[in-house]
């Protein structure tokens, strides 16, 4: 049976409008499809994704101070950054640091913005603290006055795609604390103005940009001060930071009614050295016969103090 033409023409109208009704939702899917994945891909290729630091664990006058969980008690400035890219590098091109920043009660980094290379390739980078009077052949060379607490953090590696780990600095040299007292028998009244330096201490040395290896003690001065008109009581003087490892500790003590003497004090039988990142807390007792020391560790990292050192 044959339609009239009229109606066979008003038959495919009405399935051509039909059909353009069901298909144009779906193109617009697949062209919105289209422009998302090429959004994406223009990001992963392109765009620069910005470097996020964070400190870890701080083994750390004034001294840095960490607690329990590794965080500052109070947040540090000026911190140093060493950059380089790639996957091999070779830290002995470095001539300056490449950006400071602050490290946060936190534990974040902040104050710098840097981004990864956008090839995908590594940014690799290194911390410490405080800034080095200069840096050549791959070594930071610092200066210290006793008030200078250094810390490093070794190498950290990241990309665009793998984000960079915490941060661990450690503390570079020894602590020391020291506390004056009677002996309670022999003295027994307050003495004052007790001095304690240091002698022959030394302020320059070289710390490797790659690892933190710290070399090439130099520069002894005997004006350091661990005590300064101070009074016998049992409570420890502030922290001074020292050249690490050493053997022996030579001081000098006075104070009223006593001679100007010098001490050798050495760790405990325990320890053959005053260990890096550890402190010391020296206890020296006067009395009419002698003046003695011990000492004993803390946090940082606690060493075993030394012995009470008399003092005669």
């Amino acid at each position: 049976m044959f339609l009239p033409i009229y109606l066979q023409q008003l038959i495919n109208q009405l399935i051509f409008n039909i059909m353009k009704k069901l298909l144009l939702p779906v193109f617009a899917l697949l062209a919105l499809a289209s422009c998302n994945n090429e959004e994406i891909q223009d990001i992963q290729s392109n765009e620069p994704v910005e470097i996020k630091l964070n400190a870890g664990l701080v083994q750390t006058r004034a001294a840095i101070e960490s607690d329990a969980a590794g965080k500052l008690t109070a947040e540090l400035t000026k911190v140093q950054f060493i950059r380089a890219d790639g996957a091999t590098v070779d830290w002995t091109t470095a001539t300056a640091a490449s950006f400071t920043g602050t490290i946060g009660t936190d534990g974040k980094i902040t104050g710098f913005t840097e981004y990864y290379p956008t090839d995908g390739s590594n940014a690799n980078i290194v911390g410490y603290y405080p800034a080095a009077t200069s840096i050549a052949a791959g070594k930071l060379s610092m200066t210290i006055d006793g008030s200078n607490d250094v810390i490093y953090a070794a190498p950290v590696s990241g990309s665009k795609t793998v984000a960079m780990p915490a941060m661990a600095f450690n503390h570079k040299l020894t602590q020391f604390k020291f506390i004056v007292k009677i002996d309670g028998t022999t003295v027994t009244e307050e003495v004052t103005n007790v001095n304690v330096s240091i002698n022959n201490a030394n302020t320059t040395f070289d710390m490797a940009i790659a690892d933190g290896a710290i070399t090439n003690f130099a520069t002894p001065i005997n004006t350091i001060k661990a005590m300064t008109n101070a009074t016998t009581s049992a409570t420890a003087s502030e922290g001074i930071m020292l050249e690490p490892n050493l053997s022996s500790l030579s001081v000098k003590i006075t104070a009223d009614g006593y001679t100007e003497k010098d001490i050798a004090i050495t760790p405990n039988a325990s320890e053959t050295k005053f260990e890096e990142g550890k402190v010391y807390t020296i206890t020296l007792v006067l009395s009419k016969v002698k003046i003695e020391a011990s000492a004993t560790v803390g946090q940082w990292i606690d060493g075993t103090n030394p012995n009470d050192f008399p003092v005669e």
